[in-house]
């Protein structure tokens, strides 16, 4: 979620953010995913003309199972430490 989006509307504004990334009309249908190494990109787009206090940073953390059946998330796409808004997502 971004930006204020309500929960249950979640869906609607992600579609509403990529159409605008990618300079699309409309999302087709089984349109790829956007990948991990593009989350920079995807930081400069949502904070273009944003002041630098407001501005989202994204964290990525991955699971990986060990040998005994434990999950343990490792830390994939660190950020400015300095950044207050963050986005964390697990992949």
């Amino acid at each position: 979620m971004h930006q204020g989006a309500r929960a249950d509307r979640c869906t609607k504004e992600a579609r509403r953010l990529a159409q605008s990334f990618y300079k699309l009309k409309a999302i087709p249908p089984n349109f790829r995913k956007t990948s991990v190494d593009e989350l920079d990109k995807v930081e400069a787009h949502l904070n273009e003309g944003s002041p630098v206090s407001s501005w989202l940073g994204i964290r990525v953390y991955k699971p990986e199972r060990l040998d005994d059946g434990e999950v343990v998330w490792y830390l994939r796409k660190t950020l400015n430490p300095k950044l207050k808004n963050v986005l964390t997502i697990g992949v």
